[in-house]
């Protein structure tokens, strides 16, 4: 009942009263899921820096997958012009003209397929860094707000270059990767694999050994003492750089999981500081409504003990961490709630509560089981539910709030975890990246990003006019034959 009431009164109060089904238009499989195409708004465009206060809004409204970093050169070399050859064979169309340590300019190939080249360079041509995101929005933001409540959607959102390109798939997928087990497949669009040029679909065997890496990576993270929020992927905290040899530009440099956490104590401190201004019966279901937010801190808590004393839980120990940070959280928020209902009373602060029997609270605590508390609270959802008018004024209030803990919660910085993010890749990359080809597009594209800046800063015009001369180059798959990509814009992780 604490569940339904969940989904019910708070993730967004708009649910109470809209019911709409998800026009399920162009869904692609990837695995044992479908993602589907519905309208949305293109990624937020956010200046990329390591401050506290500008990290925080970045990966708050950016996340996912972005190309930041400038490559270097190890050799001395300068970049001059780069080429685009149309007559050439895909992956071998581009090139660029160097000039070396001793002022010899020459002509060296650079080895990318056109649906990672183009995208990237029409990327950096607008000097900005975000690529891909699941932190983004519909255009139907009540649509949203029911595939969230419902699905606990994650909706992407995609730099203009990439959306409806193969890149913005496979980019997509590297941003799922490390938490999405099915993201160990290829997208496929009705059974068939699609594929860009020296791309080859994976066999049962690849598939099972993607998975067997998901796993340890999973378990790897699991056995952490602290655990990461989100992560931006790609070159944030790593180096990429270039040399000459033998007519060719040879890029190297590797993808990073550059991971962040929320400061949590910080974050409910200051909700119960905003919540302490509603009535009783607004406090009080503002509490409920983040039983998910309280047990996830203390499993993670009960966790942490767990991996400093015994090591990572095994599944039988997990399930009983979970069920002990279910009854914590329970008895955590419960004493909030007697604990606001005794001070408003105590000093006859403003607000009575027609909801919450203090008596019968109090008793359930005491108790302190989980379905002691659980049938106290699904009381106050039935009470709830019998009066309108105090329904529709709690929603008010509720939502009047939100606005001021949106703000409180957003000035917040997160904690940025440099050590944690180069194990975490470095994990990674030993698992053969979890899906290699995926993270073979990844780590080409990160290179190719980066390059493609460093020629942009050494000479823009020279830039710009490079850009021109692909402007009318048209991107396509090798399978399905004549295939046009639409990139999916909700993942249900439910």
């Amino acid at each position: 009942m604490v569940s339904w009431f969940r989904h019910r009164i708070v993730a967004n109060s708009l649910v109470w009263c809209f019911c709409l089904f998800l026009p399920i238009a162009q869904a692609l499989e990837l695995g044992a899921m479908s993602l589907a195409y519905v309208p949305a708004h293109t990624m937020s465009s956010v200046t990329f820096s390591h401050s506290p206060a500008m990290f925080t809004t970045f990966a708050r409204a950016v996340g996912g997958v972005a190309f930041t970093g400038i490559a270097t050169s190890a050799d001395g070399s300068i970049i001059r012009r780069l080429n685009y050859d149309a007559a050439a064979s895909d992956g071998k169309r581009f090139s660029a003209d160097v000039q070396s340590s001793s002022g010899t300019i020459k002509t060296v190939a650079i080895e990318v397929p056109d649906w990672i080249l183009i995208p990237l360079a029409r990327l950096v041509d607008t000097n900005e860094t975000g690529a891909v995101t699941l932190f983004g929005s519909l255009k139907d933001s009540i649509l949203q707000a029911k595939l969230q409540d419902e699905k606990q959607a994650m909706i992407a959102n995609y730099h203009p270059a990439l959306e409806n390109t193969l890149l913005g798939l496979r980019l997509l997928q590297a941003d799922m990767m490390a938490f999405e087990s099915n993201a160990t497949d290829l997208f496929k669009e009705n059974g068939q694999y699609i594929l860009g040029s020296g791309e080859f679909a994976p066999s049962d065997t690849d598939l099972r050994a993607n998975l067997a890496a998901f796993m340890r990576v999973s378990q790897w993270k699991e056995s952490q003492p602290v655990s990461h929020t989100s992560y931006i992927t790609g070159d944030i905290g790593g180096a990429i750089t270039f040399f000459v040899t033998d007519g060719r530009l040879i890029l190297h440099g590797d993808p990073v999981w550059y991971c962040w956490r929320d400061d949590d104590e910080r974050i409910e401190s200051a909700i119960y500081e905003v919540a302490k201004t509603l009535s009783p019966d607004a406090f009080g279901l503002l509490m409920l409504s983040r039983l998910d937010e309280q047990k996830s801190i203390a499993l993670q808590k009960l966790q942490n003990k767990a991996v400093l004393e015994h090591g990572a839980p095994k599944a039988l120990g997990q399930l009983a961490l979970i069920d002990q940070a279910e009854k914590e959280s329970l008895v955590a928020v419960g004493k909030l709630i007697l604990k606001h209902l005794s001070n408003v009373r105590k000093h006859s602060l403003q607000g009575t509560t027609t909801l919450f029997d203090k008596s019968k609270l109090a008793k359930a605590i005491a108790i302190g089981t989980s379905s002691s508390l659980e049938t106290a609270f699904a009381e106050v959802v039935e009470r709830l539910e019998s009066n309108p008018v105090l329904q529709d004024q709690l929603k008010s209030e509720i939502e009047e709030a939100g606005g001021r803990l949106g703000e409180v919660v957003n000035a917040i910085p997160v904690i940025q975890m440099e050590k944690y993010s180069a194990e975490f890749s470095r994990i990674i990359a030993r698992e053969r990246g979890i899906n290699p080809s995926v993270y073979g597009v990844l780590r080409r594209s990160v290179q190719i990003a980066a390059f493609l800046r460093a020629a942009q800063q050494s000479d823009t015009k020279a830039f710009q006019s490079f850009v021109q001369s692909i402007q009318k180059v048209q991107l396509k798959v090798n399978q399905p034959i004549g295939y046009h990509v639409i990139t999916p814009t909700v993942y249900p992780r439910n």
